[in-house]
């Protein structure tokens, strides 16, 4: 379902003489009882273009003279052919002039011809306005914004100018993990390893080359709020304090690492042939129950409720105890592990990408107005016949119940399939200086916006900068095991726009 919504930028007018408007006298009139300014303008509706387009909201600025949709009107909109509808102060004259290349104006009389459509793809047309009196005339630019993409698209391109940060060329192994505010990214060539970390995984990543003194299992590599740590190929954990550098023995085991609950790292082990729940620093172990993943999950996302009174973690998928793959998502309140998904996903998957996100749904009273809504999205994985899971799935209740996104979520092939790559979402500033240059770095297609803003915000001061949540996804590995030597980042169009005010 295409989604649209309207903004609502209040235009700049005075009520009766303006600049840009020209007198008999060339003076501006500010006493006479007639005015040639357009107090409204609309168009009316048409289905073939888009729904409520008599809806759209169209900002009037008396100071430069134009008459434009903030909200642009979506993609391939035809607009060769609208009827408008424009209020005045009971004008004398009211005409559009609509230019032909190589010939002059086409004259439309809006008094004498309410009806007739008019083609404003040209983006030149004017509105030419004669007050009552004669004594005042205004001249308007009618520019009518149309996508140029779709803004509810999800965009996912390739860093062209390097791969997965790192010091490497060719990558083996990769997994990324997060700290509370820092970002780190293990790579491994042949028997070279390299650590790269960043606070900001859009900009510079510095490198470490560890001194592991064993052979480490690159994909429990995993940090806590002040710690990373990571598995040696035996199931002994080792812990660093210093960025990776140097690495210590913790004196306890595990089979696999879910992740970190604030210093709490949480881990699977299987002991005597019986699965259980760990954790560092050493609690007693939990037997886990059939349904419990042991290895293979999604990495954990964090998130809050309204009522909890501390953090809670969750994670999807993953592979069961009796080696069959889990569909549901499992949540952890610091204290244990419960199931929280009561309609899972449509199969089992195991190395699944899952983080938090958002999407723009249309109010029931106004389908062009956007409520931009909290989910969580799943992609990526393997499958039990061990091909790759090519459906993005969406979850708008916290992990309750699952089903596919849409198709403006899905992947396309430029976005090859993949299983165990860590997705993480970063907000990136952005300025009105530096968006193009962001782009530019990343996108191997350019997004340009085609308006200043996609959403309505309260702000009094003038926006010069904001947030744009991008989905950074980490390497990953292809149906034979190779790993991607990719970094992607990916996000929804419309959120790399300016917001309006």
């Amino acid at each position: 379902m295409k989604k649209y919504f309207i903004l609502t930028l209040v235009g700049l007018g005075l009520i009766f003489g303006f600049s840009a408007c020209n007198s008999s006298d060339s003076t501006v009139s500010t006493t006479g009882l007639y005015s040639a300014a357009v107090r409204n303008f609309s168009f009316e509706s048409k289905a073939s273009v888009m729904s409520n387009l008599d809806s759209v909201y169209f900002s009037i600025d008396q100071f430069n003279m134009s008459i434009y949709n903030a909200d642009s009107l979506p993609v391939g909109a035809d607009i060769t052919a609208l009827v408008p509808l424009v209020t005045t102060d009971d004008a004398a004259i009211v005409e559009f002039h609509v230019p032909r290349e190589g010939k002059s104006d086409t004259v439309y009389n809006y008094i004498d011809n309410p009806e007739d459509s008019i083609d404003f793809s040209s983006q030149k047309v004017r509105l030419r306005v004669i007050a009552a009196d004669y004594s005042t005339s205004c001249v308007y630019t009618v520019k009518v914004n149309v996508h140029n993409v779709d803004p509810d698209t999800m965009i996912w391109s390739r860093l062209e100018r390097t791969g997965l940060p790192s010091l490497f060329n060719a990558v083996n192994e990769q997994h990324t993990t997060v700290s509370a505010e820092r970002y780190y990214c293990l790579t491994r060539q042949q028997t070279n390893y390299c650590i790269a970390n960043t606070t900001n995984p859009g900009e510079t990543w510095e490198y470490i080359t560890p001194a592991f003194g064993f052979t480490p299992d690159v994909n429990s590599f995993s940090a806590t709020d002040s710690e990373l740590f990571i598995l040696d190929t035996e199931g002994n954990l080792y812990v660093s304090e210093d960025h990776g550098s140097t690495w210590n023995p913790c004196g306890q085991k595990m089979t696999y690492v879910y992740g970190a609950y604030g210093d709490k790292l949480l881990g699977s082990l299987l002991d005597g042939g019986q699965w259980y729940q760990v954790t560092y620093p050493a609690s007693t172990p939990v037997k886990v129950s059939d349904e419990f993943p042991v290895q293979n999950t999604s990495s954990l996302i964090s998130f809050t409720f309204e009522m909890s009174t501390s953090p809670q973690l969750m994670m999807i998928g993953g592979r069961l105890a009796d080696g069959s793959l889990s569909n549901a998502t499992w949540g952890y309140d610091g204290n244990s592990w419960a199931r929280i998904s009561q309609v899972g996903l449509t199969y089992g998957v195991e190395g699944m990408s899952f983080y938090p996100y958002f999407e723009f749904v249309a109010r029931a009273e106004n389908s062009l107005i956007l409520n931009k809504n909290s989910v969580l999205l799943a992609m990526n994985g393997r499958l039990a016949d061990g091909t790759l899971n090519d459906t993005i799935f969406i979850s708008t209740d916290m992990g309750i119940s699952w089903a596919q996104a849409d198709s403006a979520f899905q992947v396309t092939r430029t976005f090859p399939n993949r299983a165990f790559a860590q997705a993480i979402v970063y907000n990136q500033k952005m300025t009105t200086e530096t968006v193009s240059a962001q782009s530019m770095n990343w996108l191997s297609t350019e997004i340009t916006p085609t308006c200043d803003g996609l959403y309505q915000t309260q702000a009094i001061a003038p926006i010069t900068e904001w947030e744009v949540p991008y989905i950074y996804m980490f390497g990953g590995v292809d149906e034979a095991g190779l790993t991607y030597n990719t970094l992607y980042r990916g996000v929804i169009t419309r959120l790399q726009f300016k917001p309006l005010q």
